[in-house]
């Protein structure tokens, strides 16, 4: 099985590992302010929109809360992705199933 890719032919982060190399672990109680936390947003944004990689996924990788990735994604202005949404055999959508 090959690793989906991008429209520019980058690889989506589809697990940890896959992911590791682009973001940084952040340790627990860490407050990140200046040139730092700059840095950190850029890398979740990029990861979030070129690499495809949802919130939960940067959130373990990074060691930082859904809520925290979520607050750097909305304050860049980063539209989120709509959930699944899975076809049905009649034809109609249903949500996907977690």
């Amino acid at each position: 099985m090959t690793t989906p890719k991008n429209k520019t032919g980058e690889e989506h982060c589809t697990s940890p590992a896959s992911c590791e190399h682009k973001l940084v672990r952040v340790p627990k109680g860490t407050y990140m302010t200046g040139d730092c936390a700059e840095d950190f947003a850029e890398r979740v944004e990029h990861a979030y929109t070129v690499h495809r990689a949802s919130i939960r996924l940067i959130a373990e990788v990074t060691a930082r809360s859904y809520g925290t990735i979520h607050s750097i994604l909305v304050s860049r202005n980063v539209p989120k992705r709509p959930r699944r949404v899975t076809p049905r055999h009649d034809g109609e959508q249903e949500r996907g199933k977690r």
